[in-house]
């Protein structure tokens, strides 16, 4: 099965090269500017948040009688009302602003008293013993804060100490649920570059695509004329710089199709100075054939003579059908018919090669004279490569919607060094062969609208296919 060229991958083309740039540089500026994001709004939110904790620490702190903290060692009973006292203010400020708790502690970082009830005098938190360098060393009426954290309900929190005087401190426990939202941001961000990457993605390949589109039409159409094919239809629909190359392969096709002609002419005219001479040859040599016939002379060298000059007149005749402008007169033609007509002239019956018809397609618009021709070129190189009992097959199909002539033999094939070579002008292997039998079918073929190609079959022999450019 063959992979549509759209999703084939060339690691090499500039298609693959262009999406992996983009990509690339994408993903890093997506990375680059989510996390950067991230972490100034993060230290944004964490500077105005550490701003209002201590604020708000200082205001309740400043309210604080420091004076009665030393009752809460006395006697029970003023023990229980200077904590009650202590206790109520801070139940009360929790209750009016949005901290979670707060609470007292002295030096050992003991909680003497706490705005919750549950929480007992002498209880320690691991958060104060985690900061107790940094709490024991600030001064009185400073505040510190710590990082944020996560408590036991998964939402996040932040603690900040005040130092009332040289033995207590007042700590309170800030709500920072912002921070989760912060945090989702940040996903946010990713997806938000996963997009701007399949974003990217599309617009290299439609990029790409601009590119490699008329870039690859240009390679179509100089592969054509690099195989001789000059009446290909120029390239459309290419702008820009490209255009200059369209022009100038334009130009190099027409410079090329005037060298071909130059020379197909220069071709005929050698041919045509030949054959003059030659008919003077031909013509003499008779006349000294007749005359030793009537002196009973031995006219085995003036018959030699022509017959060699009768297999040059007949490739210089072929040179000149070569050379000579093609003109088609296509009309739909029985491809059934034709063959068998070609079948009736070539020796194919004296050497027992079979021949098989498979034909599904019968009818084509062609100029009937030259499809003779070609088809008569191509048995003729197939019959001349097999053996006695050799075998050739000729079918007509469609692929694509276009028609396909295809003539398969099981000889030995074309070697590798030949098959880019066999539809050269003059190239033959063949001793007594002029090299113009393939070339001329080629001509024919483009002439009337046809390609032709050859390949090898994979167990033996090789196979001729005329297909139609366009499709029906």
């Amino acid at each position: 099965m063959k992979i549509p060229g759209w999703i084939q991958i060339n690691r090499h083309s500039f298609k693959i090269r262009i999406i992996l740039i983009f990509s690339i540089i994408t993903f890093i500026l997506v990375g680059i500017f989510s996390r950067t994001g991230y972490f100034y709004i993060k230290k944004i939110y964490l500077d105005q948040l550490t701003e209002q904790v201590v604020l708000l620490t200082k205001l309740i702190a400043g309210d604080i009688k420091t004076d009665f903290l030393d009752y809460i060692y006395s006697s029970e009973n003023m023990a229980m009302s200077a904590t009650r006292y202590y206790q109520n203010y801070l139940a009360e400020r929790v209750n009016q602003t949005d901290i979670t708790n707060a609470f007292i502690f002295n030096k050992d970082l003991s909680v003497i008293v706490h705005s919750q009830d549950e929480i007992e005098k002498g209880e320690k938190y691991p958060s104060l013993l985690l900061n107790r360098n940094e709490i024991q060393q600030f001064k009185t009426g400073e505040a510190i804060t710590s990082l944020p954290f996560k408590g036991k309900d998964n939402n996040y929190y932040m603690w900040c100490f005040f130092r009332l005087n040289n033995n207590y401190w007042l700590g309170i426990r800030e709500n920072a649920k912002h921070l989760e939202k912060i945090e989702e941001i940040s996903k946010i961000f990713w997806f938000i570059g996963l997009a701007g990457i399949m974003v990217t993605i599309l617009a290299g390949w439609f990029l790409s695509y601009s590119i490699t589109s008329p870039i690859n039409k240009l390679v179509s159409f100089s592969k054509k004329i690099g195989e001789g094919n000059y009446s290909e239809v120029l390239p459309e629909n290419i702008k820009g710089e490209l255009e200059i190359l369209v022009n100038a392969l334009d130009k190099m096709r027409t410079n090329i199709k005037q060298n071909q002609r130059e020379k197909e002419q220069m071709l005929a005219q050698i041919a045509h100075e030949i054959r003059n001479p030659l008919g003077g040859i031909e013509l003499m040599t008779g006349l000294i054939k007749e005359d030793m016939l009537k002196h009973g002379l031995d006219v085995k060298y003036s018959k030699k003579i022509l017959d060699e000059v009768s297999v040059l007149k007949r490739q210089i005749t072929t040179y000149l059908n070569y050379s000579r402008p093609v003109q088609t007169f296509p009309e739909i033609v029985d491809i059934k018919a034709i063959i068998q007509e070609v079948l009736s002239l070539v020796e194919y019956k004296k050497r027992n090669i079979d021949i098989n018809l498979d034909i599904n397609e019968t009818e084509i618009k062609i100029d009937p004279n030259h499809l003779k021709q070609i088809l008569t070129n191509l048995l003729v190189n197939s019959i001349s490569v097999l053996d006695n009992n050799g075998k050739i097959s000729i079918s007509t199909y469609k692929v694509d919607n276009k028609f396909c002539l295809q003539i398969t033999d099981n000889g030995p094939g074309i070697t590798s060094e030949n098959i880019e070579n066999i539809f050269q002008p003059f190239f033959t292997t063949k001793e007594d062969g002029t090299g113009l039998g393939l070339s001329i079918s080629k001509k024919l073929c483009e002439q009337n609208g046809f390609e032709i190609s050859v390949e090898n079959n994979k167990e033996c022999g090789c196979s001729f296919i005329i297909t139609s450019i366009k499709k029906e």
